[in-house]
């Protein structure tokens, strides 16, 4: 009977400790690519408070970016053209009392040997160059488990956040020559919630912790088998 209570004893022991939390995903709108400089919103699905307890919010921001640079010598002489731009794109909580934010960055730049103004702005030959074809891809997440940024997220609706993108373009060489930017940017987000259930939302105990009960319990069960067999 002392091993029938003991071996129960650690089955309930191991349930308690393989407890996992259980996580939820949930995408957002998508804004398409526009030319940079803008201003949008992106709505997250808040996590649904009858799922259970939520722990923690990890949060997604991707962006996309096509570009291109362009540049053509007008002096009589050689020179060296380099142009660049970025485009930075944000994503803006509303306030949580912790003034969070992600952001992602694109960069690009290129330089050209270019030769004597050859009398054409096309960005062609050899006084200038073209690369339409600049394409980037990033992303940035974050986890959250702060209560203002738990509670914000709890709910039936969405949280709407504010998305900024903002670009610039670099030009340097010497003399005068022509530049041309293009900038487009693209925004989505997505969020995944950490929670554990209702019906399991008892502490799972720390590893250690676990290894120390079962220690404890197999000592028990070996005192309470001697006292029987005397």
């Amino acid at each position: 009977m002392q091993i029938r209570h003991c071996a129960t004893a650690a089955v309930l022991a191991l349930a308690l400790a393989s407890a996992q939390a259980d996580t939820v995903t949930h995408t957002s709108n998508a804004l398409p690519l526009t030319d940079t400089d803008w201003s949008s919103f992106l709505d997250l699905q808040q996590f649904d408070p009858a799922l259970g307890n939520l722990q923690s919010v990890s949060i997604t921001l991707s962006s996309s970016l096509v570009g291109s640079l362009a540049a053509e010598n007008r002096n009589p002489n050689p020179t060296t053209i380099t142009v660049g731009l970025t485009s930075t794109v944000r994503l803006l909580f509303p306030d949580a009392g912790s003034g969070s934010s992600l952001q992602v960055a694109h960069a690009a730049s290129r330089s050209f040997n270019a030769a004597a103004w050859d009398g054409t702005k096309d960005y062609a030959g050899t006084s200038g160059f073209r690369d339409g074809e600049i394409l980037g891809d990033a992303s940035i997440s974050s986890t959250y488990d702060s209560s203002a940024m738990l509670q914000l997220f709890t709910g039936t609706g969405v949280v709407t956040t504010r998305v900024d993108a903002v670009g610039e373009s670099q030009r340097l060489g010497t003399g005068a020559f022509f530049t041309s930017f293009g900038n487009r940017t693209s925004a989505q987000a997505s969020v995944t919630y950490t929670y554990i259930h209702t019906d399991t939302a008892a502490p799972v105990p720390e590893p250690t912790t676990l290894a120390l009960m079962l220690a404890g319990l197999a000592t028990v069960c070996m005192l309470g088998g001697r006292r029987q067999n005397r």
